[in-house]
């Protein structure tokens, strides 16, 4: 008996921090669709430089690994941001993971191009979201190249 009450504890314990794990396509969860309006939001900003909406967005912390190893932190990406590099960007989720009510980790896909230069970027994207005062805050981000599709 006491045994059986261990694993019904051990099991009831684990299930308390287990992933609700929602996939953006079709879901109707109002916090995924949160979720993917900030992750939209991002994309939206940066390519139109509104500083405004990115410094909403970004947590205090945040901390960006782009694909190339570079390490960024808030001020770096405001002036990034400020820049406007960006003469093209879609971005496109392709699934979100909620863990309790106030974290989000977002999987996606971006494709684009910067004004002036004869570059284009295709990366998968790994983004922490955390709710904070009402709002879905980007606190981490990670990129890497794509895969190159076969010729």
């Amino acid at each position: 008996m006491k045994r059986l009450l261990l694993v019904v504890v051990i099991a009831g314990g684990l299930a308390t921090f287990a992933p609700r794990v929602v996939l953006a396509a079709g879901a109707d969860d109002a916090a995924v669709a949160a979720v993917k309006a900030a992750d939209r939001s991002w994309g939206d900003a940066y390519q139109a430089c509104t500083v405004k909406t990115w410094e909403a967005l970004l947590g205090e912390d945040v901390v960006f690994i782009h694909n190339n190893g570079m390490i960024d932190n808030k001020a770096k990406q405001m002036a990034s941001i400020g820049a406007c590099m960006i003469a093209s960007l879609k971005s496109e989720v392709t699934s979100v993971r909620l863990y309790g009510a106030d974290t989000a980790v977002v999987l996606g896909h971006m494709q684009g191009s910067l004004k002036g230069r004869d570059f284009k970027f295709d990366l998968l994207y790994t983004r922490v979201y955390i709710r904070q005062k009402g709002a879905w805050r980007l606190v981490s981000h990670q990129s890497t190249d794509a895969p190159k599709k076969a010729a």
